[in-house]
């Protein structure tokens, strides 16, 4: 019996919708691994100076990522500042990306619409970034919401007699969308090759001339509204970018400075292995969506199946190849969280490969030798998930190359219900690995002892020393704002006047998982963290978090 017998699309999409944002709720509630500690922790800064007087743009380049910003900031005001409000943008940024996703695929079967979602919203790196305060899910979102613009303008029933007005509609939405990239964070310059293909195809095709030509008017006024506004501001119109070049430092990403081995490294397999290993798995579907069409299809675009694939394969070749600097060439670190905005594209684009191969065993050897290539890849660089996520993928879909097809379509629908399970995988390890550390063990420590209203009558300055990513922690748990409280990092101690012992309360703070997140080695710690002195009082010990009052300074500022 069809599943279409049983439920209508819209009540079948509604439940799974639901199921998935009660899975995020769960992942948030009792699998959260908490923020990183640097950058997550200078957003959450800025929102709340955003709030006050003492909000300023200058230097500070993170300051210009009002797409985060402005979201976070309005959570903080209406909620106060803790996690739930900071977990709120990004949330609100994945379920928009998840709707606009249906929305592209809604005339799609109901297996094709469910797996494009499975296939988006269970990646791991999606749920884990769902409740963390970083603008890489705005990028993704407004990414896709541009793509969806044109996929609805080109694909969609329309009017004819008011084409004019929906040709401005579109436009302005298609570049409102952009502009929401551009001041969330500057990686949707990498979308770019994109957006300049379609424009290309049509202007040889000759058709949405009038589309384009809107779009270029409202991008040239907003962008030249934003330049006039950032020189009100600041003095200069092109501030965000001075900002960005007096920010920027050598690290392992700096490939126009790196020898030539390490670039070569990173444009020919370094991403396409870091998508495996992190289970990307829709990114890994495009070489069979590119085969069910001709050159020519794949260039005209004038099918939605042809768009979407031509716009995921550039998207994907612009990711490992674009730079990110106009001066070298410089392709963006593989880290995976700049490249959350392939997932939707990808997601929609191979829904339909995914299905008919479990439906129907269209293009099986290919998808199996492809399958097959990913998990030797997987076995041969000891990727994690080769035993768990990878293993169990070929089984599947083994079966299915052995089984024959059935008559009745319920029995098919079981491989893709299967699939879907073993896309869970990968986020639930993760849940489980967030649950083995101490984040609710090291954020009540700071509530406990270092609330702001135990110290209200207090004459004593108290310092607390600890590691780089706890301080930036505390400072966010007392809401950047206190005054009879000062953490210190351990360099900073080192530094630190700690001559009028009678006038200050001093403590040392330990955590073993927020000093790993610090980059920091055992034998980079102070001999005092190393080995705990016999005078120093311990007030609180669990999970690796330890507290102790500090009665002798003598120690202190010596390694």
């Amino acid at each position: 019996m069809s599943v279409s017998k049983i439920f209508t699309k819209k009540t079948c999409v509604t439940i799974f919708i639901v199921l998935l944002m009660f899975y995020l709720i769960i992942q948030h509630l009792y699998g959260y691994f908490g923020h990183y500690g640097y950058d997550d922790m200078d957003y959450a800064r800025l929102a709340v100076q955003m709030l006050g007087e003492n909000f300023e743009l200058e230097k500070e380049h993170f300051a210009y990522r009002w797409g985060l910003l402005v979201p976070l900031s309005w959570a903080y005001a209406c909620f106060g500042i803790n996690d739930t409000a900071s977990a709120l943008p990004a949330w609100a940024a994945t379920f928009g990306t998840l709707l606009l996703l249906i929305s592209v695929v809604w005339r799609k079967k109901i297996q094709v619409i469910i797996l494009a979602m499975s296939l988006y919203l269970l990646n791991q790196w999606t749920v884990f970034y769902a409740d963390k305060m970083m603008p890489d899910v705005w990028v993704c979102f407004a990414f896709f919401a541009a793509i969806a613009t044109l996929y609805h303008f080109r694909y969609s029933s329309q009017n004819t007699e008011s084409q004019f007005l929906r040709n401005i509609l579109y436009a302005f939405a298609f570049v409102l969308t952009l502009f929401l990239g551009f001041v969330s964070k500057g990686t949707i310059l990498l979308t770019l090759p994109v957006f300049l293909f379609v424009f290309l195809s049509d202007v040889i095709q000759r058709k949405h001339l009038s589309f384009w030509l809107m779009s270029f008017f409202w991008g040239g006024l907003i962008l030249a509204a934003y330049f006039f506004y950032i020189y009100i501001e600041t003095g200069h119109p092109l501030m965000r970018f001075i900002a960005i070049q007096s920010n920027s430092y050598f690290n392992a990403c700096s490939y126009d400075q790196l020898p030539f081995a390490a670039l070569w490294k990173r444009i020919s397999y370094e991403l396409v292995f870091v998508f495996i290993s992190e289970g990307l798995v829709s990114l890994l579907f495009l070489i069979p969506a590119l085969l069910c069409h001709s050159v020519r299809q794949l260039l005209k675009m004038n099918d939605e199946a042809a768009f979407l694939t031509t716009t995921a394969t550039i998207a994907f070749l612009a990711a490992c190849y674009m730079s990110i600097s106009p001066t070298s060439y410089l392709p963006m670190c593989p880290d995976i969280r700049h490249f959350l905005y392939l997932s939707p594209i990808a997601a929609v684009a191979v829904a339909p490969i995914v299905e008919r191969f479990l439906m129907q065993k269209q293009q099986k050897k290919l998808i199996l030798l492809l399958i097959f290539i990913i998990i030797v890849i997987a076995y041969y660089n000891r990727f994690e998930l080769r035993f768990w996520f990878y293993t169990p993928i070929i089984s599947l879909f083994l079966l299915r190359f052995i089984l024959p097809l059935f008559k009745n379509e319920y029995k098919n629908n079981v491989f893709v219900a299967f699939f879907i399970m073993l896309l869970f995988i990968p986020s639930l390890k993760a849940m489980h690995f967030a649950r083995q550390q101490n984040y609710s063990t090291q954020k009540a420590v700071i509530q406990r002892f270092f609330n702001p209203t135990l110290y209200k009558n207090n004459t004593k300055q108290t310092i607390v020393i600890t590691n780089t990513v706890q301080r930036n922690l505390a400072d966010y748990y007392l809401e950047f704002n206190n005054e009879k409280i000062i953490f210190l990092n351990y360099k900073q101690a080192q530094k630190y006047p700690f001559a009028n012992t009678d006038s200050m309360a001093i403590y040392l703070l330990t955590n073993g998982f927020t000093r790993y997140l610090s980059g920091l080695q055992w034998r980079q710690l102070p001999n005092y963290v190393q080995q705990i002195p016999d005078d120093f009082s311990k007030i609180y010990e669990e999970k690796n978090v330890s507290l102790y009052k500090v009665e002798k300074m003598d120690v202190l500022g010596k390694n």
